[in-house]
């Protein structure tokens, strides 16, 4: 609970008007005042706000703004909710808040051709997040819709258009969702730009109440045991409709992996997504490749022994790289309507000796990154063809040596290919511009800039006609981050 005692004009005069703000877990706020003005009176409920649907665990705290003219709760997950007394109509009224997961974000990805990146975090939650272009002029980034909430805690997300999206999560089965009708009408009034491509028909979706998956709703269904009710929303959605009106229809299930899925990677042209699932066993450590037109499983690609920690695709998509606990990487490249395995490292030329957490593809598909819990940091490039398992590739200069810290994730800057983001274990983030000779420190972000756990994903903004860089950072300390990036 939380008193709050405030002078401000009633009936004319100066007297004080007690109030009382309390917070519970059956999921509302109360403002309390006594009868009569006198905090020897009688104390009843004024207002009611909250009622918070969906999977939410009520409120934890709560306090009154300036002037009591606002209220401000936060809930079991996480979330801000604040609500303002409207003068003219005496009603409270949400506002739109800061947001963002409450659990360690695993993984982040750019939709490609449209402005938002999806997160996925331990918290069980698939989020959306677009910049919101204010009427003052100014611009910020909020989330605009909570595609999908789990029963497990997520791993990996991967987008295969700007309207689908591929989730991967504690569990044996990687998950397809297309984005509604009605998440496509508040997006383009929010964003100021529609999503590219049609929607797939759905108005929305829900999950019923004996449910695992989520429906879709169509716009002459009644949604009775689901919840969903379509919004007109001009500004970012509040806790309470994100929760229980922007979920997205589960398009498919695909299945094939014997352990938990880990890793997923998005062919950038659209037409293939790449999967990989935890593992002790060369077996199990295959990648299934799906055909995303008919979501047919195509071809497997048997090459690990151990967990591969990340799959990445190159950016004309002919190239799908690998890596692994391990401590190798696998290149295969398209051959026809098949992959066939291009270079690797074994134990006669591998440079890592721990643990590869990370790969990224320089824009130009010749030049690829990995990194590893030693701290290394190699460029790989074409080369000379070698009777060796590198084939047609060669490690570009040395490495990086980062002895003190693990590298955890890299991405190439989109418009120039000799510049590298770090991320690593310490939660900083550094920029290093690389050639044959030597590394260069260009900027370093310390952790009130980055995180202060773990780097988990960094990814850049694919290249567009703006040429602005945007680069996202998931951490481990609950926060995606999205920094402008100017390179001199």
């Amino acid at each position: 609970m939380f008193f709050h005692r405030i002078k401000i004009p009633k009936d004319g005069t100066k007297k004080p008007v007690y109030r009382l703000l309390s917070s519970s877990l059956d999921k509302t706020l109360i403002v309390w005042e006594p009868e009569g003005g006198s905090a020897q009176g009688a104390w009843t409920e004024r207002v009611r706000v909250g009622e918070v649907g969906g999977s939410g665990l009520g409120f934890y705290g709560s306090r009154f703004g300036p002037r009591g003219g606002a209220i401000l709760g936060h809930g079991y997950n996480g979330s801000f909710h604040i609500w303002e007394l409207d003068k003219e109509t005496a009603q409270w009224a949400p506002r739109v808040v800061a947001g963002g997961h409450y659990g360690r974000v695993e993984d982040a990805a750019w939709a490609p051709g449209a402005a938002h990146l999806v997160s996925v975090a331990a918290d069980q939650t698939t989020r959306l997040h677009a910049p919101w272009h204010r009427p003052d002029g100014s611009t910020e980034w909020h989330e605009l819709a909570r595609p999908q909430v789990h029963g497990y805690d997520m791993a990996a997300v991967a987008l295969v258009s700007a309207r689908v999206l591929a989730s991967a999560a504690e569990e044996k089965v990687v998950r397809v969702f297309a984005a509604p009708a009605n998440f496509d009408a508040n997006y383009a009034n929010i964003v100021g730009a529609p999503l590219p491509g049609r929607s797939e028909g759905a108005e929305g979706a829900s999950v019923p109440s004996l449910g695992l998956s989520n429906k879709a709703v169509f716009a002459d269904e009644d949604d009775n045991d689901g919840y969903f009710v379509p919004v007109n929303l001009t500004e970012p959605p509040t806790e309470e409709t994100l929760m229980q009106h922007t979920l997205w229809p589960e398009q498919q299930k695909l299945y094939g992996h014997g352990y938990e899925v880990f890793a997923l990677a998005a062919a950038p042209d659209g037409s293939l997504l790449a999967s990989a699932c935890k593992a002790t066993t060369r077996e199990h450590a295959a990648i299934l490749l799906w055909e995303t037109s008919t979501w047919h499983q195509i071809q497997k690609l048997p090459c690990h022994q151990l967990t591969i920690t990340q799959l990445a695709f190159s950016p004309d998509s002919r190239h799908l790289l690998s890596v692994s606990r391990d401590r190798s990487w696998y290149l295969h490249t398209r051959s026809g309507d098949q992959f066939q395995l291009a270079a690797n490292t074994d134990k006669t030329n591998g440079v890592h000796t721990r643990i590869i957490w990370c790969c990224a593809w320089a824009s130009d598909s010749g030049v690829f990154g990995t990194g590893s819990r030693e701290g290394k940091v190699c460029i790989w490039s074409k080369a000379e063809p070698s009777s060796s398992s590198l084939g047609d590739y060669a490690l570009l200069g040395t490495p990086l040596e980062l002895p003190k810290d693990s590298v955890t994730a890299l991405a190439f800057a989109p418009l120039t290919d000799s510049v590298v983001a770090v991320g690593l274990d310490s939660g900083r983030i550094g920029f290093y511009s690389f050639d044959v000779q030597r590394w260069t420190l260009l900027k370093e972000l310390d952790y009130s800039a980055a995180h202060h756990m773990t780097v988990r994903r960094l990814s850049f903004k694919p290249k567009d006609e703006d040429r602005e860089m945007l680069l996202a950072s998931a951490g481990a300390d609950h926060l995606v981050r999205i920094y402008s990036v100017y390179i001199s």
